[in-house]
């Protein structure tokens, strides 16, 4: 998966999906999200990248920014690739 700088659930959900691994990790720890995880991974009311944990969530980013960029809370390291959805 390319690292454009703008990272979406959607993006991440298909490579858990596809049996990638996601690292999130933040000043103090590490999370591995991996197939089992997959569908964890949403967007807020305001275009916050979220994840579930248990019965809350947590926000890993500031809302979309006008040109569809996101300032991440956290550092993301995505391992393996989404489906490709391009034909041919």
């Amino acid at each position: 998966m390319e690292q454009s700088g703008v990272v979406t659930a959607e993006q991440l959900n298909a490579v858990l999906a596809n049996g990638g691994v996601v690292l999130v990790g933040s000043y103090t720890r590490t999370t591995r999200f991996a197939r089992q995880h997959a569908g964890m991974f949403f967007e807020g009311r305001h275009g916050h990248l979220c994840v579930r944990r248990g019965r809350s969530s947590d926000r890993l980013s500031l809302a979309r920014q006008a040109d569809g960029s996101r300032v991440l809370l956290v550092n993301i390291i995505v391992h393996g690739a989404a489906p490709s959805t391009s034909e041919g």
